[in-house]
């Protein structure tokens, strides 16, 4: 317990601060900062992505309807129908914004 009054415990506190530190430069702690900052990455990628396909489509509730105009929307009510699975909903919604890499057809160059 530190002391602001008398300085009390302010020694061994910084001591501490110092091996956390320390600990926190070794290899453990660059993997740690390493996958923390992954993480962070692919959360905010996926939160912009989910912003993009929305204003794409409008931003609008129509799945909740029941009355979908928008691809997305479609999409959405066939998950909810259970006639499409979640997977390929997201794969077509994808497949509208960019192409995917490992799609045989996306390999095909003309040169």
């Amino acid at each position: 317990m530190t002391t602001a009054a008398t300085g009390e415990g302010v020694v061994e506190l910084l001591a501490a601060i110092d091996r956390h530190r320390s600990v926190g430069r070794g290899e453990l702690g660059e993997s740690a900062r390493l996958k923390r900052a992954e993480a962070q990455v692919w959360a905010v990628l996926v939160d912009r992505l989910h912003e993009r396909v929305r204003a794409l489509e409008g931003d609008s509730d129509e799945a909740a309807t029941g009355e979908a105009k928008s691809a997305a929307g479609r999409l959405l009510l066939g998950v909810a129908a259970h006639d499409l699975d979640p997977y390929a909903a997201a794969d077509a919604i994808l497949s509208e914004l960019m192409p995917d890499p490992r799609a045989p057809e996306s390999r095909v160059r003309a040169d």
